[in-house]
């Protein structure tokens, strides 16, 4: 019978360590977006309008800022012929965001009177920590027309985080 009360004490122990354990916190430290980077988003819910004019003022000031949805707005340029559009987002990091553009029409067709205009992107909060300042790269890449070539250029700005 003396084996009795050490079998009971070791369902007790056990019985303690299995309860702790499903009460314990499995989440990497920030509770912020956590996984494996970088995430290629290609299927994007983009808008040029609806933004309040107080967010445009921001933007100005800014270059870029997150706004609820969440989506993230940048200036883009553009004419009637063709225009830059985001074509996939990638996200580098919890904090950074890379766009990458395209033109929108032939390259041959772009003429001269572009304008500015906003641009919004829908994005994963799930994958992007809007609570931080998060860093917007904007990517343009342009194939020439003829032997031109493939020209490439990219800015960069930091959105503040949503309050």
């Amino acid at each position: 019978m003396p084996r009795l009360p050490n079998l009971a004490l070791v369902g007790a122990s056990l019985a303690l360590i299995a309860a702790g354990c499903g009460r314990a916190s499995h989440h990497s430290g920030s509770g912020g977006p956590h996984g494996k980077f970088p995430v290629v988003i290609t299927h994007l819910v983009v808008a040029t309008s609806g933004i309040p004019s107080a967010d445009l003022n921001r933007l100005r000031q800014n270059g870029a800022v997150l706004l609820s949805g969440p989506r993230v707005a940048f200036m883009d340029s553009g004419t009637a012929s063709c225009a830059w559009w985001p074509k996939r987002v990638k996200v580098l990091g919890p904090t950074t965001i890379q766009i990458d553009m395209r033109i929108n029409g032939l390259v041959s067709a772009c003429g001269t009177g572009g304008v500015g205009f906003p641009i919004t992107v829908k994005i994963d909060p799930r994958l992007v920590d809007v609570h931080r300042p998060v860093t917007v790269r904007v990517a343009y890449k342009v194939r020439l027309p003829g032997a031109g070539g493939v020209r490439h250029w990219t800015y960069r700005s930091v959105a503040p985080a949503l309050g």
